[in-house]
Parts: C-alpha cells; structure tokens; sequence
C-alpha cells in the first residue's frame, strides 16, 4: 500500500499531478527514528537528574521519550512532554519527578511536564496514589478545594475517572 499526498492545483505553484508519494514502511522508519532520537534525549536527561540506575524504577522508566520540550528563557522555565509506554509505578513517578524537580530547582530554573500514555490501564489503588498526589499539591495553594476532595475515593468505570462522593454531597 502507498500514501500519495497531492497538492490541489493552484497552491504554491502546484500541477493537480504534482505531488509527494510515501510508502508506509518510509513512514516507520521516519517515527522510528524521531522516537529513538528523543528517547536518546530521555536518556540524557535520566544521567542530567542522577536518577539512579541501579534503582528498581530505572527499569520501568528507561524506555520513555521526551515528546516535546518548551523552554521560556525570561521566566527560566522549562515544560516537558514525556510519553511512556504505561503507568508508571507511583513510587517511580515520584523518584522521577521529585530528581527532575530538584535538578531544575538547584540550576534556578523551574521544570514541569505532561505524560503521555501508550496504555492507561491501572487499578484502583495506583489511581488513588496518583490522586493523593495531585490533591497534596492544592493545600497550599487552593486549600479549600483540598478539603473538600481528600476524603474522597476514585475509580475507574467506563474509561473515565470517578470521584466517588458520599450521599451527604448531593
């Protein structure tokens, strides 16, 4: 099978037969090797941090990719987009982020991301991890919508995440 893209006639000088032609297996091989060029940048940035790799999150970590990178230089500001094939664990999640976070900290620049997921599936527990998380990062700042969500349980139903609230709520 062949991708033909054909420029309609009229733009930027095109002929309705002029066009570019692909063949899937080019494709491949060209986000193959942008993937293997970015989990090489990944694998810079994992020895940058010091994330040890004699740890037993290095293993689950290893394989990821940066997706993306945005730097605002006037602010020092970094912000990432990191694709992994899963989940991580909840206690690989926090070593990387709080190794990233730390890095940036001590060069007087400030590091965020995204993470991006090949497959999210993961159970209750892991989910209810992931959300103490995220809920222990508004107390300070949006303490009342911490109070309000962290005597709260999630779950996953239909693809969607739940917060399960109790009848009182309503």
């Amino acid at each position: 099978m062949e991708l033909k893209i054909q420029c309609p006639q009229g733009r930027a000088g095109s002929t309705p037969a002029a066009g570019i032609s692909y063949t899937p297996l080019g494709v491949f091989f060209l986000s193959i090797g942008v993937y293997i060029f970015m989990s090489d940048k990944f694998q810079l940035l994992l020895k940058q941090i010091c994330f040890p790799e004699e740890h037993d999150a290095f293993k689950e970590i290893k394989d990821g990719s940066i997706e993306t990178v945005k730097l605002f230089k006037s602010k020092r500001q970094w912000f990432f987009v990191f694709s992994f094939r899963s989940v991580l664990s909840y206690e690989s999640f926090v070593l990387f982020d709080s190794l990233l976070h730390s890095s940036f900290n001590s060069l007087g620049a400030k590091a965020s991301f995204e993470i991006r997921l090949f497959s999210t599936s993961c159970d209750d527990s892991l989910l209810e991890d992931y959300f103490s998380y995220a809920l222990d990062s508004l107390k300070v700042s949006h303490f009342s919508i911490y109070s309000l969500f962290s005597n709260l349980k999630v779950e996953i139903s239909n693809n969607s995440i739940c917060v399960k609230a109790p009848a009182a709520y309503y």
